[in-house]
């Protein structure tokens, strides 16, 4: 929460299925421990996501990360009111893969959910970020990771 800058009564607009445990972990939670506000976006159509980030006086995004260079391109996230944008990779080796981010205001965060057989590699560097500088926060469900 605090990497993603996740706030008590934050605004989250969840474009990520929440049958999944990355869905839960990433959007359900943490809309529960803000207290804010839970949008959800399905079938990710750009014109009704730009209109419901607006509307809706989005400050968090969570979007799958793969998604995260088109969506920027295409200009989905320029909403003065957006502080972070969540990538969630469901393939570790992909995370950080895009162009570097370039926002005014929002900070990106990858976020790796991935299962107990995985662990960090050769993508996200020793300092915790990828390759493309953005801070990457992996998320591990089951038993933790060997060290």
């Amino acid at each position: 929460m605090l990497e993603g800058r996740i706030g008590q009564d934050s605004s989250i607009l969840s474009a990520g299925a929440l049958s999944s445990l990355a869905g839960l972990a990433t959007a359900l939670m943490p809309w529960l421990l803000s207290g804010g506000t839970l949008s959800l976006h399905h079938e990710l159509d750009a014109d009704s996501f730009a209109a419901q980030c607006h509307a809706d006086t989005i400050d968090t995004a969570v979007v799958p990360g793969p998604l995260v260079p088109q969506m920027a391109e295409a200009g989905l996230f320029d909403n003065d009111a957006l502080r972070s944008v969540l990538g969630v990779w469901r393939a570790p080796e992909r995370a950080g893969t895009g162009s570097a981010w370039r926002h005014a205001s929002a900070k990106l965060v990858d976020l790796i959910a991935g299962g107990s057989g995985h662990n960090r590699d050769n993508s996200v560097q020793d300092n915790g970020r990828t390759p493309t500088g953005n801070v990457c926060a992996p998320i591990f469900f089951g038993p933790p990771p060997p060290s």
